[in-house]
């Protein structure tokens, strides 16, 4: 059945209207401005972290930092942060994958863990942030993003962290915008 002549019209219409908003979309500029997830408070916040662990005394705390797991996230799409952990005193470093889907900004994420590492004696620095969908049904974990707070993270190095931690899992980096 081919349609009459008016039918073919309308389905033809529709076809171009969906085109000429899909062409719309595309060519829109994207800019981040747009998509931003944090406040003035919240990278005021992130700077005083930023100052406190990089004055705090480290005294070491290998073992410590020994018994901390590389990587702690949770199931669904949440932001989180690569922390480098340091022992001073043996030169034992670590770095540290954290995420959760409660943190509503990076620094809620990294302020915990710095404030206990530091506790214990070592030298802390964040060395960025994203985001990262977990998704175990699918086996897939995403590593994209970046933070206004500390700035990208070595997504590449997290995929690896992750993919040690979660071998049955497909990890990768994704151009994913927020």
């Amino acid at each position: 059945y081919m349609g009459t002549l008016s039918e073919c019209l309308f389905f033809f219409e529709i076809a171009l209207r969906i085109h000429r908003l899909l062409l719309s979309w595309v060519r829109r500029p994207w800019k981040m401005d747009d998509v931003k997830t944090t406040t003035p408070e919240e990278q005021a916040e992130a700077a005083r972290l930023k100052e406190a662990i990089a004055a705090a005394p480290a005294s070491g705390g290998g073992a410590y930092l020994g018994t901390c797991p590389t990587v702690d996230i949770e199931t669904g799409t949440f932001k989180y942060v690569l922390i480098q952990a340091t022992d001073p005193t043996t030169g034992f470093s670590k770095t540290l994958v954290r995420g959760n889907v409660r943190a509503s900004y990076h620094m809620d994420i990294a302020k915990p863990i710095c404030n206990a590492l530091v506790a214990n004696g070592l030298k802390v620095d964040v060395t960025g942030g994203g985001r990262i969908t977990h998704d175990p049904d699918q086996k897939l974990i995403q590593v994209y993003g970046f933070s206004y707070s500390f700035g990208a993270a070595d997504h590449q190095l997290a995929r690896s962290l992750l993919q040690e931690a979660y071998p049955d899992r497909r990890c990768e980096v994704t151009n994913t915008p927020y």
